[in-house]
């Protein structure tokens, strides 16, 4: 069991490694990348939620995580990446805070499994 939290840990790692990518993307404006990696954000929160949980606190945050992305995804569908202004820096506000949940999540389980 210890080794497959510590798998676990190691993919949310990972995925924290992801959002911070997304954060990064956001930056440097290159939508295409934004998109691509919100995506497979997405798509592997919402795997790991339901097969790798333990928790409903972990599940509480993976899904508000995805809810968050699931809106940023949407904005730089229809929008684009913002050129500055409110619009950019709530953009980047919703892209920080998916990889601080990311991280948060990353080092629960980091915790659970030396446990």
């Amino acid at each position: 069991m210890n080794v497959r939290r510590r798998d676990r840990a190691y993919e949310v790692s990972q995925l924290a490694r992801d959002a911070k990518d997304f954060v990064e993307s956001i930056h440097s404006k290159r939508e295409e990348v934004s998109l691509h990696v919100a995506n497979r954000l997405m798509g592997a929160l919402s795997a790991f939620r339901t097969r790798a949980t333990e928790s409903t606190a972990e599940s509480r945050k993976i899904s508000n995580c995805v809810k968050l992305l699931e809106g940023a995804a949407i904005r730089l569908k229809v929008d684009g990446i913002p050129a500055g202004g409110p619009s950019l820096e709530s953009l980047l506000s919703t892209c920080h805070d998916i990889h601080q949940t990311a991280c948060e999540i990353a080092g629960l389980l980091e915790r659970r499994s030396e446990d």
